[in-house]
């Protein structure tokens, strides 16, 4: 992939009313989204209910921010570093994981996913409005890192 396609993100905004669980992340095309939510089948997860970001079998690996109504969390993939990020209200939350492995990321597309187990609805932007979070920002800095690590 060239530096071009190195960054993928999508973008979810929270309505006011759901108290359920509402699921943001990365799944490869064939994820089946009927009955599961991102996190389980080779997918990566961020669930509002209790801010666990969740892999493959659907097991919590980690924790960390909860969010919920009025929220907007945006998720990418960095193929530079195999790392998946996620951002909450145009802030840089992190990198929910590292190092993913290079053999997966270059045999597998990983799409935006949302999985939605609540009555309420949300407002889903794969691109077709500007990201709340500022990528291109994003890029520039990992462009400095870049150069400053190689001395380019």
């Amino acid at each position: 992939r060239d530096w071009n396609d190195s960054l993928l993100e999508g973008q979810v905004s929270v309505p006011e009313e759901p108290k359920d669980c509402i699921a943001v992340g990365l799944a490869p095309q064939n994820f089946d989204c009927n009955g599961v939510l991102p996190g389980h089948d080779f997918s990566f997860g961020y669930h509002s209910d209790n801010g666990g970001l969740y892999h493959n079998a659907g097991n919590r690996s980690k924790h960390t921010y909860q969010y919920g109504p009025g929220d907007t969390i945006g998720c990418g993939v960095d193929y530079n570093t195999g790392g998946i990020f996620f951002t909450k209200n145009s802030k840089f939350l992190g990198f929910g994981w590292k190092k993913i492995d290079d053999h997966f990321l270059s045999k597998t597309d990983l799409y935006p996913v949302v999985g939605i187990d609540s009555k309420g609805s949300v407002s889903i932007n794969y691109g077709h409005q500007p990201f709340l979070f500022d990528l291109s920002e994003y890029c520039q800095q990992y462009s400095k890192s870049i150069s400053n690590r190689y001395r380019l």
